[in-house]
This record gives C-alpha cells, structure tokens and sequence, in this order.
C-alpha cells in the first residue's frame, strides 16, 4: 500500500505534462469493466516496444496473484486517481526511446 501512495504523490507533477488524449483514458480506465481493461491491456501490449514488456512483467509481480484488470479495478476502488496514477507511473517508468512508441499504443488502443 506504500508503494501506490508514494505513486499518487508522485504523480501530481507528471500530470502536467500529459497530453489530453492520454488523460482523457486515464480517466475512463477506472469505469472500465474486467473484460474491457483486459482487452486494454492486451491491445497495449501487443504495440508495445520490448522494453515495455520487460517493464510489465516486472510490474506484474506486485499484483498479489490477482490478474493485471482485478488489480486495476481494486485499486480503482481504493482510490479515485488510481487509473490516472497507474497510467501516468508506467508512462514515466519508460526508457527514453520506448516511451513515444508506448505513449502512441496507448492512444491507439483508447481510441
């Protein structure tokens, strides 16, 4: 639980810099249902660099054994910025050269 509030305070600052398409996907991700994050989340990775699924597969280890869409959606519950945080933190935690090439799958797949 450390870990997601260290991420929400993080987050404040990389909200500003964020383009419109992305936030307005980061916001609808939390009314999304488990079928329709999973399909997210597999679109998205499905466009992504190598790096990304490096990233994700580490990532994945936090979930606590649940799948990657009931842990959104529990975290969505816990908190209302959670999918703008959870979003916004990925986006940041990529390599330079992977992150126009994640940012473009994550619009492409919102779209």
């Amino acid at each position: 639980m450390a870990f997601w509030t260290i991420l929400l305070a993080a987050v404040a600052v990389l909200l500003l810099s964020t383009d419109d398409s992305l936030a307005q996907m980061k916001g609808n991700i939390c009314e999304m249902d488990e079928a329709r994050i999973t399909e997210l989340l597999d679109c998205i990775l499905s466009k992504s660099p190598k790096g990304t699924l490096e990233l994700w597969e580490n990532t994945k280890a936090m979930f606590g054994g649940k799948s990657p869409a009931q842990a959104v959606l529990s975290m969505c519950s816990a908190s209302p910025g959670a999918g703008e945080t959870l979003i916004s933190e990925f986006t940041n935690q990529q390599t330079r050269a992977d992150k126009p090439k994640f940012k473009k799958a994550l619009k492409d797949c919102s779209s």
